[in-house]
């Protein structure tokens, strides 16, 4: 099925994140559309061909293959982001079980 999303604290925010990596990884990541960019493209953040993405709709972004989702709580229920994977590390870390 998907890939299972763990626990990290930002700060003083919980949120639960899966890195991607490819469609099914999770379920709030779609095919690109046919009004998105040409699947035989090269991104032009990380060099793979646009055939290997994803779009997130919550965010409105493009999703590379190593980048990650994050769930964050709001006011009105979760809401899920595309993180790149060095602003993610830069940003949280993992909450250690028992934490």
């Amino acid at each position: 099925m998907g890939r299972r999303m763990k626990t990290y604290v930002r700060r003083y925010t919980t949120v639960r994140a899966v890195r991607w990596y490819k469609l099914g990884d999770c379920p709030e990541i779609e095919p690109l559309g046919p009004d998105g960019p040409d699947p035989d493209e090269v991104c032009a953040w990380c060099s793979r061909p646009y055939n290997d993405h994803g779009w997130c709709k919550d965010d409105h972004d493009t999703v590379c293959p190593g980048d990650w989702i994050v769930e964050e709580k709001g006011a009105d229920g979760p809401r899920i982001r595309v993180m790149g994977d060095g602003l993610f590390r830069r940003t949280f870390k993992p909450v250690e079980d028992g934490e």
